[in-house]
């Protein structure tokens, strides 16, 4: 396992927590080298040799996305992004393997991962996009989530406003029409 020294993103752009695993330390080093980490909002979190190692790993900080072999011993890829998928179900996958056969496939289908690529036809180029499409693709979830909890709260507090103006409304004007009052208590 190596750790990467933390980030520091620009702008408001948040740095993603991006853990790599594979079997093959050549392929975990050439894959750590060929990202421009902080070009794609990413900081690498760990490289690690299998998935058992990386789940055990994270367990306490888990990552936002995993790039990962298929074969590998202890734990293969596809279990490992089923386990990491039941602890965070967002966390986003790329998997790499020289695997092209359906099984695998239909099985990373299954578990919606974002991206499906073979080692032999892979670009360092197409990687650099993909991570930095999936960063902007979580920025904007993350925009969508705070703009929501703005408008609940700002809800929660035009609620209590009404009900206090009632309040005040009903304590200073006398009760005259029941039904009205009734109405405008709904």
């Amino acid at each position: 396992q190596r750790s990467a020294l933390p980030f520091h993103g620009k702008g408001d752009m948040a740095m993603y927590k991006v853990i790599v695993v594979d079997d093959d330390y050549p392929v975990l080093e050439t894959l750590a080298d060929m990202i421009d980490w902080q070009q794609a909002g990413c900081q690498l979190q760990g490289l690690f040799e299998n998935g058992l190692a990386a789940l055990q790993a994270t367990q306490g900080d888990l990552p936002d996305i995993v790039i990962t072999d298929i074969g590998m011993p202890k734990m293969n890829g596809i279990e490992l992004v089923r386990k990491l998928k039941v602890l965070k179900p967002d966390v986003r996958t790329i998997i790499v393997t020289c695997h092209d056969e359906f099984a695998f496939a239909k099985q990373a289908l299954q578990l919606n991962v974002h991206e499906y690529l073979l080692k032999e036809t892979l670009d360092p180029d197409d990687l650099n996009r993909l991570l930095l499409k999936i960063s902007e693709e979580l920025d904007a979830e993350r925009r969508e989530s705070e703009h929501v909890d703005r408008l609940q709260k700002l809800t929660q507090r035009h609620s209590m406003l009404l009900r206090q103006q009632f309040i005040r409304q009903f304590l200073q004007v006398p009760l005259l029409d029941p039904e009205a009052w009734a109405v405008e208590a709904k």
